[in-house]
């Protein structure tokens, strides 16, 4: 008799199943059938755990922007440097991880993957903005940072970032003067001193740096 795997067991595998083939076809044109068929269960087993293939997306989501919550939490719970400090520190931990993650990612943003990548950048927003306008609110109170408005201002950063600065070609001429700018209002936005977060410019000049060329 096969021995019938626990149900946290059994849900992570879907999960697992379920990511691999939404972001290498598309999650469009995945069918139910075929994560039963991947993972060799039947479909009431899969109903058992998941009510649609939606509820599989979501849950692969929420492990994904889970996982980057707790790095931001954990760091900033062991980080005693200054707002500055924090602020980067928190970034750090919160970017996309070498290996799956950064696999997950390259695959979230072809074309077939529309809705999950908007998804998935909606829940992402979502837990990143009070972890990081948590450190904005302790440099208000140390006088690091100006800013009424710590959430709102962190939205637009987050999302002129995801929108503008992901898709930006390293070796285009314009390039050095959208980074400079994009950091200069970031400082206006939180209220911050004039080249306090230069630092920002190091982070996308390596992430450029690390990032495979793409064949035409």
């Amino acid at each position: 008799m096969t021995k019938q795997k626990a149900a946290p067991v059994r849900r992570a595998e879907i999960l697992d199943v379920a990511e691999r083939l939404f972001v290498t076809q598309g999650y469009e044109q995945t069918s139910v059938q075929q994560v039963l068929d991947a993972v060799g269960i039947a479909k009431g087993t899969f109903y058992h755990h998941f009510a649609s293939k939606e509820a599989v997306m979501e849950g692969i989501i929420d492990r994904y922007v889970s996982a980057i919550a707790a790095r931001g939490e954990q760091v900033l719970a062991q980080h005693e440097g200054g707002p500055h400090q924090r602020f980067l520190a928190a970034v750090l931990a919160m970017q996309v991880q070498p290996g799956g993650q950064e696999q997950m990612l390259t695959e979230l943003n072809k074309p077939q993957n529309a809705l999950f990548h908007q998804r998935t950048a909606e829940r992402t927003m979502a837990i990143a903005v009070p972890i990081l306008a948590t450190v904005v609110r302790e440099g208000v109170d140390q006088g690091a940072f100006r800013t009424d408005y710590p959430e709102e201002a962190l939205e637009l950063v987050l999302h002129y970032t995801a929108q503008v600065l992901d898709d930006l070609d390293p070796q285009h001429a314009a390039t050095p003067r959208k980074l400079i700018a994009f950091v200069h209002h970031t400082e206006l936005l939180l209220g911050a001193e004039p080249g306090s977060l230069a630092f920002i410019l190091d982070l996308f000049t390596n992430a450029s740096a690390a990032k495979p060329e793409v064949a035409p």
